[in-house]
C-alpha cells in the first residue's frame, strides 16, 4: 500500500469536504482518504490517501488532468 499526503490551502473547508466526499469515483485504486484540518486555521489541510500499490500510478496519472484542474477550481483549492 501506498500512502499519498498532499496539503491544501482552500476557500472554504465546508465547500471542499462536499467535493472530496463526491469525487470518490475519480481515485480509481484509492482505498480511502482522509482530511486533516489544522487547528489553527480550518481552511489549511493535509488530504492522506491510501492506494494499492499496483494503482498508485493512477493518483500522479491523475493530478496531472484537466479533470483535476476543474476538480481543484470547483473545490475551492487556493494552494
Amino acid at each position: 500500500m501506498a500512502s499519498v499526503v498532499a496539503y491544501e490551502k482552500v476557500k472554504d473547508h465546508a465547500q471542499r469536504l462536499k467535493a472530496f466526499k463526491n469525487d470518490v469515483p475519480n481515485r480509481k485504486g484509492s482505498m480511502g482518504g482522509t482530511i486533516y484540518q489544522l487547528k489553527d486555521d480550518p481552511n489549511k489541510h493535509y488530504v492522506v490517501f491510501e492506494w494499492d500499490d499496483k494503482e498508485a500510478a493512477n493518483f500522479r496519472n491523475f493530478t496531472k488532468t484537466p479533470t483535476m484542474k476543474r476538480f481543484s477550481d470547483d473545490a475551492g483549492v487556493l494552494e
